[in-house]
């Protein structure tokens, strides 16, 4: 019967150890290794880019926040600011609530902040759980325990597992990471999205109440830290240009009405936000809608004294 037990202990400790050993050289979720490279599965970033930033942070002073549409977005797209030192925080599925706590965490740690140019989204329905191996907070930021941190990627099987069905799935949506923490995701361009955009509507739990909130966090931060802080509208694809609508509007006016917040709201009635061939889906744009509808205001901000 001892042997018995003995045998069952040495092969659970040994499945254990497989697992442990194939998930940290794998690295799914890119927890031990740099962000860095092309990726076929979504990395965990917002703990990548902390981590970086931990021992980095120095060389930047200018950050990019936001959710996917923000991502992408480099020093490149702000082409009239020179010397900035840009990096992007901004992470798939981010929301602002999330992103004051990050920048709270960074500053509490002596990062120099000058400037944060945050994405601001009215489809937060979309927004994935922060509870999914791919979008949990640094440890640090989170509050929970860094052992049962790592042990949910490393000790669990789940993390291996979700790998190989993502590889072994038809649907993938490879990108790529740079030192700068701006992403290229590397989409087709979907034509079928010419007739199939609905106008935004709000959601049945509206969560922008919360939002409000959080931005009047964010500004008071920026107040007390003495750094600009600039939100942009994200543009939706729309079948036709068309003036704002009432629930855009309504949102809007109550960010413009939060001191120490420079709102962008991007020309609804620019012709490129029913032309298809800027939009990877009806959320998603390439970056000509942001460089020729936000970049030069957010630009003129950054730049000013």
């Amino acid at each position: 019967m001892k042997s018995y037990i003995y045998t069952l202990l040495i092969v659970a400790a040994l499945t254990i150890a497989g697992n442990t050993a194939a998930t940290l050289i794998v690295d799914p979720y890119c927890i031990m290794h740099p962000l860095l490279g092309e990726f076929a599965f979504e990395p965990n970033s917002r703990y990548g880019k902390v981590a970086f930033l931990l021992k980095n942070c120095a060389r930047f002073d200018t950050y990019i926040a936001g959710d996917s549409r923000s991502e992408v977005l480099s020093e490149s797209d702000f082409p009239a600011v020179h010397g900035g030192r840009f990096y992007n925080i901004a992470s798939g599925g981010d929301d602002i609530g999330s992103i004051v706590k990050r920048l709270e965490f960074l500053i509490g740690r002596g990062c120099p902040i000058a400037a944060v140019v945050v994405g601001g989204s009215l489809n937060a329905t979309l927004r994935s759980s922060a509870n999914g191996l791919a979008r949990r907070e640094y440890p640090g930021i989170s509050g929970e325990s860094r052992s049962i941190f790592y042990a949910r990627y490393f000790l669990s099987s789940q993390a291996l597992m979700n790998y190989v069905i993502v590889l072994m799935s038809a649907v993938s949506h490879p990108l790529r990471y740079y030192a700068d923490g701006h992403a290229d995701y590397m989409w087709s361009m979907k034509s079928d999205f010419a007739e199939g955009c609905a106008p935004q509507t709000p959601p049945a739990n509206n969560p922008l109440p919360a939002e409000l909130s959080a931005y009047r966090d964010f500004a008071g931060l920026a107040a007390r830290n003495h750094f600009k802080a600039i939100v942009w509208i994200a543009p939706r694809r729309t079948l036709r240009s068309s003036p704002r609508d009432s629930y855009t509007g309504q949102y809007v006016a109550q960010l413009r009405a939060i001191p120490n917040l420079s709102i962008i709201e991007p020309d609804l009635g620019s012709p490129l936000l029913a032309d298809f061939h800027y939009w990877h889906d009806c959320v998603h744009f390439r970056r000509t809608v942001f460089q020729q509808l936000v970049s030069p205001a957010a630009s003129e901000l950054l730049v000013e004294p």
